[in-house]
This record gives structure tokens, C-alpha cells and sequence, in this order.
């Protein structure tokens, strides 16, 4: 019984282990396609003026 657990103990182990060194893999990967700055190739758009009312009648400003 002692010698079972300790097989299954083990196989856990190297399974998480196994399964972090991918994980890790995967990890540097994506992240080697990940500019680390961005470009930005667009103007921004043009600054609309604010709406305007009308002069009011009186106002000599």
C-alpha cells in the first residue's frame, strides 16, 4: 500500500512538472511575438470646435 502511494505521489509530481515546463515554454513563446512598444502610425483625429451659439441681440462683445 506504502509503495502505491508512493508511485502515485511520484507520478504527481512529475506531471506538475512536466506541466509547468510547458507551461513556461508557451509562456516565452508568446511572449517573444509581444512588441514590447507600440508604434503608432495614425495622426490622432482633428479637434472638432466647440458648437458656437449665435450673437445674442445686445451683445457688443
Amino acid at each position: 500500500m506504502l509503495q502505491l502511494r508512493q508511485t502515485t505521489l511520484l507520478l504527481l509530481i512529475a506531471a506538475a512538472l512536466g506541466l509547468s515546463g510547458c507551461y513556461g515554454r508557451a509562456r516565452v513563446a508568446f511572449r517573444a511575438q509581444v512588441p514590447s512598444t507600440v508604434t503608432v502610425t495614425a495622426a490622432p483625429p482633428a479637434v472638432r470646435p466647440a458648437a458656437t451659439q449665435p450673437p445674442k441681440p445686445g451683445d457688443d462683445a
